[in-house]
């Protein structure tokens, strides 16, 4: 089988975050978030943003544990779908892409 592509995952050798910067970093993250649920419907406070983020986290953890990794859209929407579903399914690429922009 030819190759096809070669992945370059830096995150945790050459790449990492402080541990001090998670707050200021969920704060941001929350900011640039909300607005884009607001516009659908979904008013949210930081701590309920928090709570389903990190849900995701651990669903999306589980899955890089067995080997599959999930697109930067991907994940914007599994974040999105802990809010609504049908948000999610039905988020415009605009919404999607200023997602990503703000989840960093």
């Amino acid at each position: 089988m030819p190759l096809r592509a070669i992945v370059f995952d830096l995150w945790g050798t050459l790449m990492t975050e402080r541990r001090g910067t998670f707050p200021q970093r969920a704060q941001m993250r929350y900011d640039g978030i909300a607005p884009i649920l607001q516009r659908h419907g979904i008013e949210v406070t930081m701590e309920q943003f928090t709570e389903r983020h990190s849900e995701s986290v651990a669903v999306l953890s589980a899955l890089q544990e067995d080997g599959r990794d999930v697109t930067a859209e991907e994940r914007a929407r599994h974040v999105i779908a802990r809010f609504d579903e049908s948000v999610a399914a039905q988020a415009s690429d605009e919404d999607v892409a200023a997602f990503i922009e703000a989840y960093g």
